[in-house]
């Protein structure tokens, strides 16, 4: 009996365990219901991965592509705020050189001159560049140079821009900026240094209107196509135009069949102007071709500024059609225009027949050069 108690006690005493603190804890249970509670846990299957990963990407790629957004908008803004600068910056340098006594009429240096406006005014013209000449540096501009200053879209003066032959005398005055003058910030002209790649270059043009100098400035942004080391300089005129100044491009959309399909334009209220003829390839490359490009800045014969919204061609068949931010504006028929008096109305109809732009693209030294206008505005000298 004895032994079957020492059995008893030893079998409670197993079932039994001693609390830290010294207490009797209860009954333990039994082995079988000690599962891990981790592995009450449900993990994630492969496709609700999948899927998380999927939502993921969606959104990062959103959010990058805010970035080349944000950065275009940054850049044009940029752009708008900078360009006017540089061109008041640069009607500066132009008035620091010249005075509106320093330019004549066409008449008295060309007696048989006709002209089409009012006597003693005449159109846009280019002035002439040096670009070989070791005592210039290459895209020097001669303003009153007697070469190259009329171009084959122009009414052609054998005299360049007309200057005031009684201030001057018979041969032209030398009235020159160089091309590292025309840069913005605007680089050292010491020989031996090679200047940085600039933010901004501006060109010009001339024209005298109701007896006033007017001057034209076109501003642009220069990229060099591949991030190539090119000192950015204008090049020449490229064939068959290599005897006229190349910036900024002259084109006569009066004559021009494949890069102006209508011809002139008129001031309809219709914003859309036919471009390059249908079944003729449209190259952004082309210079004639190029006035065409959404953000282009047009300048017209009558001072009248144009910009190009968008564009578009539906086949190949048709011709491409440039939008305008604007319509044409029409014209009142005064002799101080060029306007064309052979049709019915010439206050709507070929209102614009000579344009002037900055080409898209040049190449310099071989190397391609994308040429971005930012701004164009027309002032008093």
């Amino acid at each position: 009996m004895a032994s079957w108690h020492r059995v008893a006690r030893r079998a409670a005493a197993s079932s039994r365990r001693v609390h830290p603190h010294g207490e009797i804890s209860s009954f333990l249970p039994q082995a079988s219901s000690l599962k891990p509670q981790a592995s009450l846990r449900r993990s994630f299957s492969l496709i609700e991965v999948l899927l998380s990963v999927f939502i993921l990407g969606i959104g990062v790629i959103s959010i990058a592509a805010l970035f080349p957004a944000g950065i275009a908008q940054q850049r044009q803004s940029v752009d708008d705020i900078t360009g006017p600068i540089v061109a008041q910056n640069a009607l500066a340098i132009l008035r620091t050189k010249l005075r509106p006594a320093d330019f004549g009429t066409i008449e008295e240096h060309d007696s048989a001159y006709v002209s089409p406006t009012i006597d003693g005014d005449w159109p846009w013209l280019r002035p002439a560049f040096i670009l070989n000449d070791p005592d210039f540096s290459s895209g020097t501009i001669d303003i009153f140079n007697g070469t190259g200053a009329a171009g084959a879209s122009e009414p052609i003066i054998p005299s360049g821009i007309p200057y005031n032959i009684a201030r001057h005398g018979l041969t032209w005055p030398i009235f020159v900026v160089t091309q590292q003058e025309r840069y913005y910030p605007m680089a050292s002209v010491n020989t031996g240094i090679r200047p940085p790649k600039p933010q901004y270059v501006w060109d010009c043009m001339f024209r005298r209107f109701q007896g006033k100098v007017m001057v034209a400035i076109f501003v642009y942004r220069t990229t060099i196509v591949g991030g190539g080391d090119v000192a950015y300089s204008v090049p020449p005129q490229l064939p068959p135009f290599d005897d006229v100044p190349p910036m900024p491009i002259s084109l006569n959309i009066t004559t021009s069949e494949v890069w102006a399909d209508e011809g002139p334009w008129d001031a309809n209220g219709n914003q859309f102007i036919r471009g390059t003829r249908g079944g003729e390839p449209y190259d952004t490359t082309d210079q004639r071709q190029s006035w065409q490009e959404p953000g282009q800045w047009i300048l017209d014969q009558n001072n009248n500024l144009h910009r190009v919204l968008s564009q578009n061609r539906n086949s190949e068949s048709d011709p491409v059609m440039a939008e305008l931010v604007r319509p044409v504006p029409s014209l009142p028929n005064l002799w101080v225009y060029f306007l064309d008096q052979s049709v019915p109305d010439p206050t709507t109809e070929n209102v614009v027949s000579n344009i002037w732009y900055i080409p898209r693209e040049v190449t310099l030294d071989g190397v391609p050069v994308r040429l971005t206008t930012v701004y164009v505005t027309v002032r008093e000298l």
